[in-house]
């Protein structure tokens, strides 16, 4: 038997705006209209518009696989399957900015925010493109993956059959981002704003997932040789080998232990260890943050679960569990 399904996605983020900031004049200042005092002016949108940020972002997803039957050991039965997907999302955003050059050219006189107390002429569209700036950025990960997978009877016990469940995965991942800025003239005329530019770039970024995992599960005691307050007892246990071709391998196991008291009663023990690498851009495109007088710093990614420790370690978790189930019976009066 054999399945092919795509589904696919597209979502506008939308735009939003934001507030201007405020701007401190100065007793020094000459387009301060109160000597020996310091103002806060809040910028009129009306002269120079405020932020906005469009994005936009797309989901593609295709999935095929086949599935069937075989006999091994001895005549027992077989489910297998195998799949093969591809995971294409992209994200776009368009971040345009007029606040950046403004303390600058409030400063060097190019700009008065007082226009409405002092007649000033409004600002010209020059003067907007000088103070505008646009930061385009651009994500596009990838994932190509397929699985093997196959259970059934492994051998008989005394309480019944104890089945293996096996599977294999393959996995590429690819992660694309690119960040392009665009400045005013502002940049390069008014003294001091250099600095503030940033170059383009461009991070291209591959990893490779192998895996595999082996499932038991083994009765211990069922319905029929029961014994009080033990309808049944059954045990599971198994564990997953990882491999990232850039990172490191891991072996998280599972251990599980079902007691069924009586026919609609259980309760489950488990064990199990999680493993969780860190994401391409937490290895190879460390963040970036703005530090003093805006200049940019290169960081370390930082676990916010683990501040102070850069996050270039996996994350292992141990949970252990203990539930229990109840179910009812069903109109016929017996049990599931």
């Amino acid at each position: 038997m054999a399945n092919l399904v795509i589904t696919g996605a597209d979502n506008s983020i939308g735009t939003f705006n934001e507030l201007m900031p405020n701007f401190l004049i100065r007793q020094t200042n000459p387009l301060n209209p109160f000597p020996g005092k310091i103002i806060t002016v809040a910028v009129d949108p009306v002269d120079v518009p405020r932020a906005s940020q469009e994005s936009k972002q797309d989901s593609f997803r295709a999935v095929a696989g086949v599935r069937g039957l075989m006999d091994l050991f001895g005549g027992h039965e077989y489910h297998w399957s195998a799949d093969a997907s591809w995971d294409l999302n992209s994200t776009k955003a368009e971040t345009t900015l007029y606040s950046l050059f403004l303390g600058a050219a409030i400063t060097a006189g190019l700009y008065n925010p007082l226009r409405d107390l002092t007649n000033a002429p409004m600002i010209s569209q020059s003067q907007q493109n000088s103070l505008r700036n646009v930061f385009d950025s651009f994500a596009r990960p990838q994932i190509i993956a397929t699985n093997w997978r196959a259970n059934g009877d492994l051998f008989e016990t005394w309480a019944g059959e104890a089945g293996i469940s096996v599977g294999a995965e393959y996995r590429r991942q690819f992660q694309n981002n690119r960040a392009n800025y665009s400045y005013g003239d502002y940049i390069n005329t008014l003294p001091g704003l250099s600095f503030l530019a940033q170059p383009n770039s461009i991070t291209q970024n591959v990893r490779d997932t192998y895996a595999g995992y082996v499932e038991l599960d083994i009765p211990l005691i069922d319905g029929l040789n029961h014994v009080p307050l033990v309808e049944k007892l059954e045990l599971s246990s198994a564990v997953r080998y990882e491999k990232y071709d850039d990172f490191a391998a891991a072996k998280p196991p599972m251990a599980a232990l079902k007691w069924t008291v009586v026919p609609g009663i259980a309760l489950r023990a488990q064990y199990s260890q999680g493993f969780q690498p860190p994401t391409l851009d937490q290895l190879h495109s460390p963040a970036v943050s703005n530090g003093p007088f805006g200049v940019p710093i290169t960081l370390s990614y930082v676990d916010p679960l683990r501040p102070g420790l850069p996050n270039t370690d996996a994350c292992f978790s141990r949970p252990a569990a203990i539930r229990i189930f109840v179910r009812r019976p069903p109109k016929r009066g017996t049990w599931e």
